[in-house]
């Protein structure tokens, strides 16, 4: 990608009241996935939702200032996984305690932990990924792309190979495994998703 121009005014159409609108739907899924781009409301209305019905919610943060959005809202220990880069997590820990802790990752995501959130899948760029809960932290690598060709798409592929494992009964760190794998093929790819992408792919690339 060289440019891109986006109009995010079409998010504010995300309201409350179109949450309501779904709300059975939202009550048979397996999971419910959100970003920082809809409005606090929107996201308080998501998570309630989610709460009535005890579905669990994924958050990913989008950008430092709307990953903050579900404190601001109120709402951020009622998400199951958040899925932030190191600067992200920084910003979150700051405005739940005031510190960042000289950028300690342990200490940060025991934070976060201890503020009700389930899981932390800290993204870290070419050193891979973090993965937390209270009983559990492990670290993995990254699986090393043939070559880089584009690097958009892929911390969301990442995203949607987890919430994968996720959907199909996966552990966590398979999960992980499966995020990891799709961002591999994103950045071996000009397209964000990577248009060769499939389950039987994927499976090869985790073994």
């Amino acid at each position: 990608m060289i440019a891109a121009i986006a109009d995010m005014k079409i998010f504010d159409s995300f309201t409350p009241k179109l949450i309501l609108k779904y709300e059975e739907k939202i009550k048979q899924s397996n999971i419910c996935i959100f970003d920082g781009n809809i409005p606090e409301e929107t996201m308080k209305q998501i998570c309630d939702t989610c709460q009535k019905y005890e579905v669990p919610t994924f958050f990913e943060p989008t950008s430092i200032s709307k990953g903050l959005k579900p404190i601001k809202a109120k709402v951020f220990h009622t998400i199951t996984y958040i899925s932030p880069n190191l600067d992200e997590l920084l910003a979150m820990v700051e405005a739940l305690c005031g510190t960042s802790f000289d950028r300690d990752v342990k200490k940060c995501i025991s934070v976060v932990l201890e503020h009700g959130v389930k899981v932390v899948i800290l993204k870290l760029g070419e050193k891979g990924v973090a993965v937390a809960s209270k009983d559990i932290f492990h670290e993995f690598l990254p699986y090393p792309p043939k070559e880089i060709v584009n690097v958009t798409g892929a911390g969301d592929s990442l995203v949607a190979g987890f919430v994968y494992g996720l959907t199909i009964g996966a552990t966590l760190e398979q999960c992980i495994k499966y995020g990891l794998g799709c961002a591999k093929l994103s950045l071996e790819n000009q397209a964000a998703i990577s248009p060769y992408l499939t389950p039987d792919l994927l499976e090869k690339i985790c073994q």
